[in-house]
């Protein structure tokens, strides 16, 4: 009889052990899950590849409040995101990610450019705030731009700051202290290349060589210009795409080789695939499209193309693509 007890009790004994065991694998087939559920791109928006886009691997945000980020912006080693509840930033070299809050002056921003130093976080009404990625520390610049819209912010080593809005180019003078108003057109975004700086609007694509002191019209067939890119010697710019009648014009791309003064469309070279294109970028000796149909890669400079990621029409993603470091970073959002 004791025998019996003393194998009833070791019955007993192990049973909690297999149970626990039991729940230890479910526990552990649920974080394979979680894992792979991040991994298919349904929790994470935002995705890094180190590998020029053969793979993807998806970034866990801070998302206190199951906020969408609407902006991002890689900046070295460092990655800042932009959702309703503010801006975060994290270093992206790490196995795990540490998001740390941005505290900046304005307590409202619309979007985020890479300056000089760091990013600059960009208020629509009352002006921007540039930050010194090293230092940590971010100043503020406010402006009277007399009700019109600051779309973007241009910081150059040379040529003073300049700022895009909704009734034209502003750009610093008497050492920062006063704004002039050179360019009276619409200007979405301005890029440096070389001793040019390029402007793009509802007025195609304008050029000056003087610092920004004076504009001229290089580029106008009656669409506006939504994109323009400055890779290590080529421009690229993209028009809008727009209704004409019943038929639906998808955006054109062009090029220039000389800083802006001439301008290429690239009708016969562009494959069919990317008749939607939307965006363009380089990194290395690669360049990648963002088209209605997901990411194209081409290692030829545009000669021929490869699809690295798909988009689902249906649901209503868009991508912003920005590259850095080696590295390319693509944010699927809807809207904007």
């Amino acid at each position: 009889m004791f025998d019996q007890i003393i194998k009833q009790r070791l019955t007993l004994m192990l049973l909690p052990v297999v149970f626990l065991s039991l729940g230890y694998f479910s526990v552990y087939r649920i974080g394979i899950e979680r894992i792979l559920h991040i991994q298919r791109g349904e929790q994470s928006n935002l995705l890094i590849s180190s590998d020029q886009g053969e793979h993807w691997i998806p970034l866990k945000l801070k998302n206190d409040s199951n906020q969408q980020p609407y902006c991002f912006i890689p900046f070295g080693n460092t990655v800042y995101v932009g959702a309703a509840g503010g801006f975060t930033y994290s270093d992206v070299r790490g196995p795990v990610l540490h998001w740390t809050d941005l505290k900046l002056p304005f307590s409202t921003y619309h979007n985020i450019v890479a300056g000089l130093k760091g990013p600059i976080f960009v208020n629509r009404a009352t002006g921007y705030s540039s930050c010194d990625a090293t230092l940590g520390l971010c100043s503020e610049i406010k402006m009277d731009i007399h009700g019109n819209n600051i779309l973007s912010v241009l910081e150059t080593k040379n040529k003073g700051t300049l700022v895009s809005t909704e009734g034209g180019i502003y750009r610093q003078a008497n050492g920062g202290k006063e704004w002039t108003k050179p360019h009276s057109k619409r200007s979405s975004y301005v890029v440096e290349a070389g001793n040019a700086l390029l402007s793009i609007g509802r007025e195609g694509i304008w050029r000056s060589g003087d610092n920004g002191a004076h504009w001229q019209n290089v580029l106008y067939n009656g669409e506006e210009f939504s994109y323009i890119y400055h890779g290590k010697q080529r421009l690229y710019a993209i028009t809008e795409p727009m209704n004409n009648g019943w038929v639906r014009m998808q955006g054109a791309l062009y090029s220039s080789d000389d800083e802006g003064l001439h301008w290429n469309l690239w009708q016969h070279t562009t494959p069919k695939a990317l008749s939607g294109i939307k965006s363009i970028v380089e990194n290395g000796e690669y360049l990648f499209a963002v088209t209605e149909e997901g990411l194209f890669r081409s290692a030829d400079q545009g000669a021929n193309w490869k699809q690295v990621y798909h988009i689902d029409k249906e649901s209503g993603n868009s991508i912003q693509l920005k590259t850095d470091s080696g590295r390319v970073y693509m944010l699927l959002f809807k809207g904007c």
